[in-house]
């Protein structure tokens, strides 16, 4: 018997991470990918005490898909079976992934928080906007304030490591919630702040490229199929990049406070 439910989810974790790693692994960077992706999920369930179900760890696995860009790693096969060796090696290099993508080198630090502190002085008011834009706001705020919290220079790399993911999936989630291709960015300083966001923590980090790239790509792509035309805002990373940052919410504000009687165009041709 187990001493404990506890006891019980380890071993049901412990044995599944077993299916799937070491001589289990896969052969195809595809199957490497997948099982990888499995057990950085079983892992992230177990550490955060959840019930052991194939459902909830397949689920995860396609979040955590994305959120590491795993799919960069299928041209490195050697690579993601050395990470696959075991539960040790599935742990260790999946903190080794968050720190090579959400991690900010120490000589950025002061330009990250600099610019999120503007970026988080600019946001527009919660009221009245859905739970994406207030989860997004709130976290922007989070983040900007860390700089007066006295933190040391190791403390507050970990924050914001901490903290990158969670701003970069809930602009991400906003951006989703108003449709890639119909989204009428120009009007909107909420998603002006989103892609503000992502594109302040893509300059910042060393790993998010990837994954910011996949996004501005379905996003153009998407915006042409609609004829919407603000499609040119995302059609190079370097665009993207320039087109969006710390001053691009009060540059959009200004614009309006000194315009309140311009014309709103409709950004799908017709």
């Amino acid at each position: 018997r187990y001493a404990n439910k506890t006891d019980k989810l380890s071993v049901s974790f412990a044995s599944y991470i077993k299916l799937h790693t070491g001589v289990r692994m896969g052969k195809t960077p595809e199957e490497l990918v997948d099982n990888y992706a499995k057990c950085v999920a079983a892992l992230y369930l177990q550490q955060n005490g959840k019930d052991f179900s194939i459902k909830s760890i397949h689920k995860n696995a396609e979040i955590f898909k994305e959120m590491y860009s795993l799919n960069a790693l299928k041209n490195h096969p050697e690579k993601l079976a050395d990470m696959l060796t075991n539960a040790d090696s599935v742990l260790k290099s999946n903190n080794a992934l968050i720190e090579e993508i959400y991690g900010v080198k120490p000589d950025k630090i002061d330009k990250y928080l600099d610019d999120m502190s503007i970026l988080a002085q600019s946001l527009t008011t919660t009221q009245g906007h859905g739970k994406q834009y207030s989860r997004l706001y709130k976290l922007i705020n989070n983040v900007a304030e860390l700089k007066n919290k006295g933190l040391s220079k190791e403390q507050l790399a970990d924050e914001i490591k901490a903290m990158n993911a969670p701003i970069y999936d809930a602009a991400v989630e906003y951006i989703k919630s108003k449709g890639f291709g119909k989204m009428n960015v120009e009007n909107n300083p909420r998603a002006v702040a989103a892609f503000s966001a992502i594109s302040i923590l893509t300059k910042a980090t060393g790993g998010l490229d990837y994954r910011t790239t996949k996004l501005v790509t379905d996003i153009n792509r998407e915006m042409n199929r609609k004829n919407n035309i603000e499609a040119g805002n995302f059609d190079s990373m370097e665009i993207f990049k320039n087109r969006f940052g710390a001053h691009s919410v009060d540059n959009m504000t200004n614009v309006i406070r000194e315009n309140p009687n311009r014309e709103v165009k409709n950004v799908i041709k017709k």
